[in-house]
């Protein structure tokens, strides 16, 4: 049976088995979860926390992850083949050995300590680099960052 909690302990969905077909966790806070190598193929985890969780090897086919909070989880191995992913937070998460074929991956939000699949280029994908870029001296660099409302925002910084 698997049980999954959110971060007060209120158990919000219980399972026999080992997987969550088609399930809807939309909006759950589940940071830290420990649901590694468990079945989540077709989950609805729209916007839902899980931050530092630990997903390795799980299979997230078909998974809706858009808006989810995913900074430094751990999805090594993961199976995330035509998974919506769409203004996920992959900050600091470990992609490494994941399958993101026909994933769709369009502003997600990563940084310089994701590691991803040696096939993915992030940018190329769509994704969105938050590291900051350090301006040369006597140059400018720039900070972009998306706000929660779908906006960039871009700060210039002037080197001395």
């Amino acid at each position: 049976m698997i049980e999954i909690r959110n971060s007060d302990g209120t158990v919000l969905h219980r399972v026999d088995g080992d997987s969550l077909p088609g399930a809807d966790l939309t909006g759950a806070k589940l940071p830290a979860a420990h649901l590694s190598g468990v079945d989540l193929s077709d989950i609805v985890l729209a916007g839902v926390d899980l931050s530092e969780a630990d997903l390795s090897g799980a299979n997230l086919q078909r998974a809706d992850l858009s808006g989810a909070n995913l900074t430094g989880a751990n999805l090594a191995g993961t199976y995330l083949e035509s998974a919506n992913l769409y203004r996920a937070d992959l900050r600091g998460a470990n992609l490494h050995g994941a399958n993101l074929s026909g994933a769709e991956l369009h502003v997600a939000r990563y940084d310089g300590a994701t590691r991803w699949p040696l096939d993915v280029d992030p940018k190329a994908r769509g994704c969105v680099s938050t590291q900051v870029q350090a301006p040369k001296k006597g140059g400018c660099g720039a900070i972009v960052a998306l706000c929660g409302l779908g906006c960039i925002v871009l700060v210039v910084l002037l080197a001395m």
